[in-house]
C-alpha cells in the first residue's frame, strides 16, 4: 500500500514540464459506505494547499463498472513521464500527503492501479461534475485508429462539437489484454448513447471495428476537477 501511495505522490508532487506526453495515473478502489465525502474533503484540502502541484486531479465515482469491484477513481494527469519520475524524492517525508494517504487507507481498499500515456485528445475539455464514458479497448493497429478518429471527425455531425474525447496507451499496469482507454467527456450518458445512433459514429466504426475490440465500458461522475493544469493542450 504504501509503495501505491508514494507512486501516487510522485505524480502529484511533480513540477510541470512541457513538450512531453502527458501522463494519466490511474488508481481505483472500494470506498467503505458512507466514507465518499471523507475522502473527497481530504482531496481537496491536500490539493489547495499544495503550491507545488501543476497537474490535475480528478476523483470520480464508478456508476456503471462490471465485475470490476471499485467505486471509486482518483486519476491524476502530468504533463510528462519524467515530471513524476523525478516527483518521487520529493514526496518523501511530506507531512500533508500522509495526510491524505492515511485517510485513504482508512477508508477505502486499493483495487488497482494502472499508468496510460496519451496520445490523443478532441473537442473542449469539461470542467468538475462532468460524466465519463470508459472504453478499454484492445488495438491491433494504433496508427489506423488515430485515422479513424482524424477521418470522421474532420466531418459533420463529429462527436467533438459536443464533447471532448481523449485516447491513452496503457504505459503500465492495468488489466491483461488492454492496450488503450479512450475516455469521452458528456453533461450526461444520454447525450453520447444519442452520438452513438449517429451517422457520424456509425460511419466511423466501420473503420474502428477493424483494428480495435471494446473489451469493457464503464460510467463515471465526475466528483472533483482540481489543479491549473489545462486538459485543452492536450489537443
Amino acid at each position: 500500500m504504501f509503495r501505491i501511495f508514494t507512486f501516487l505522490a510522485a505524480l502529484i508532487m511533480a513540477p510541470q514540464i512541457a513538450a512531453a506526453q502527458a501522463v494519466w495515473a490511474n488508481y481505483s478502489f472500494n470506498v467503505k459506505p458512507g466514507s465518499e465525502a471523507k475522502i473527497e474533503q481530504a482531496i481537496r484540502a491536500y490539493f489547495t494547499d499544495n503550491k507545488n502541484f501543476t497537474g490535475k486531479v480528478f476523483f470520480n465515482r464508478q456508476v456503471i463498472n462490471g465485475a470490476n469491484p471499485a467505486t471509486h477513481n482518483i486519476a491524476i494527469v502530468q504533463p510528462s513521464m519524467s515530471a513524476w519520475e523525478k516527483g518521487v524524492t520529493r514526496s518523501r517525508g511530506d507531512a500533508k500527503f500522509a495526510v491524505l494517504a492515511q485517510t485513504l487507507a482508512q477508508n477505502a481498499v486499493n483495487v488497482d492501479e494502472s499508468v496510460l500515456t496519451h496520445v490523443k485528445g478532441y473537442g473542449e475539455a469539461k470542467g468538475e461534475g462532468a460524466k465519463f464514458m470508459t472504453f478499454a479497448l484492445s488495438v491491433s493497429n494504433p496508427a489506423r485508429l488515430i485515422q479513424a478518429f482524424d477521418k470522421n471527425f474532420s466531418k459533420a455531425g463529429s462527436w467533438t462539437n459536443r464533447g471532448p474525447l481523449d485516447i491513452f496507451a496503457v504505459t503500465a499496469g492495468g488489466a491483461p489484454g488492454i492496450s488503450h482507454i479512450v475516455v469521452v467527456a458528456t453533461e450526461d450518458f444520454s447525450t453520447f448513447q444519442e452520438y452513438l445512433r449517429s451517422e457520424n459514429y456509425l460511419t466511423m466504426r466501420k473503420d474502428l471495428d477493424r483494428v480495435r475490440k471494446i473489451q469493457g465500458i464503464g460510467m463515471v461522475e465526475n466528483i472533483v476537477f482540481q489543479g491549473p493544469f489545462d486538459i485543452n493542450t492536450l489537443r
